[in-house]
C-alpha cells in the first residue's frame, strides 16, 4: 500500500477488532511485514482508514462500514476533535455520535462531492477576505491523515506571500486569518492554528506540491473546528469549538 508519505507491504488477515469497546467481527485488515523508513519511531501502531470503500486497498470493507452494518454505532457518523492546547492530550474520535461538550452552536455542512476520499468542492481560499488561491473553484479533500494543508505549489506560494509569516515570529500577533470557502460558507482559522510557533521560530503549516490535482485540508485546517463525517448523508459538518482558546470562525454567506 502506497501512502502520501511512505508505504507498507504485508498480507491480509481477519479477526475481531475492538474499537473503543465495540467488537467488529470478521474484520479484514493488513498485517505489515515491511514499513517505509517514514514509519520508524512514529508513535502509532497502525493506520485506521476511514475513507469510502471505493478506495479501500484490495476491496477490503473498511472498519467503519462494518461497524455500521453490524449495528455497532447509533448513527453512521464519526466526530473528530484535535486538541491544540499545550500537551495535546485531549484529541479524540467518537464513532456513532458527536461530543456536544466540545463544540458550540450548530454544524455547517459541506456535501461530499465524490465518494472516494472525503472530497469537497472548494470555492476560494482567502486571506483577509480576499481570494488569493483557488479563485475559480477547485477540488479538495478533508483528511485527518495529513498533518498540514497541501495545495498546488504556485497557489500555495501566493497564500504564503499574502500571509507573510516572519520566520522570527516578529509579526505573529498581527497575522491575518486564513479562510476556505465551501458551500457558500467561509471557514476561517487564526494564526494560532495555521502557524507552528516554537520559541522565536514560526512557519505556516501549508505545503506546496508540484502537480497537485487537489487540495488537502489536513490537520492544520481540521483542528480549527469540531468536525463530523456523516456517511448517512454524505456530508462533512464543521462547528465552532467550545474552547475559548480557539478563535476559528464560521460565516454563512
Amino acid at each position: 500500500i502506497q501512502y502520501g508519505t511512505g508505504s507498507m507491504t504485508g498480507y491480509l488477515a481477519q479477526d475481531t477488532v475492538n474499537v473503543g469497546g465495540a467488537n467488529v467481527v470478521n474484520q479484514v485488515f493488513g498485517d505489515a511485514t515491511t514499513l517505509a523508513n517514514f514509519f520508524a519511531g512514529q508513535p502509532l501502531d497502525g493506520i485506521l482508514g476511514l475513507g469510502y470503500p471505493a478506495i479501500a486497498a484490495d476491496s477490503v470493507t473498511p472498519v467503519f462500514d462494518n461497524m455500521i452494518s453490524q449495528k455497532l454505532v447509533a448513527q453512521p457518523i464519526f466526530g473528530v476533535y484535535l486538541d491544540s492546547s499545550s500537551g495535546n492530550t485531549g484529541s479524540q474520535i467518537s464513532f456513532g455520535s458527536t461530543v456536544s461538550s466540545l463544540y458550540t452552536g450548530s454544524f455547517s455542512y459541506v456535501p461530499v462531492s465524490q465518494q472516494t476520499y472525503w472530497s469537497v468542492n472548494i470555492q476560494t481560499v482567502q486571506v483577509n477576505n480576499k481570494a488569493v488561491a483557488c479563485t475559480s473553484g477547485c477540488k479538495g479533500i478533508i483528511d485527518t491523515g495529513t498533518s498540514v494543508i497541501v495545495g498546488p505549489t504556485a497557489q500555495v506560494n501566493a497564500i504564503l506571500s499574502a500571509l507573510n509569516v516572519n520566520s522570527d515570529c516578529s509579526n505573529y500577533n498581527s497575522l491575518p486569518n486564513l479562510s476556505v470557502q465551501m458551500a457558500n460558507t467561509v471557514f476561517s482559522i487564526p494564526p494560532s492554528i495555521y502557524v507552528l510557533k516554537q520559541g522565536n521560530s514560526c512557519a505556516a503549516l501549508i505545503q506546496g506540491e508540484l502537480g497537485a490535482s487537489m487540495w488537502i485540508l489536513g490537520d492544520t485546517f481540521i483542528r480549527g473546528f469540531y468536525t463530523v463525517f456523516d456517511r448517512g448523508n454524505n456530508r462533512i459538518g464543521f462547528a465552532q469549538l467550545s474552547s475559548s482558546a480557539n478563535a476559528a470562525e464560521i460565516i454563512t454567506l
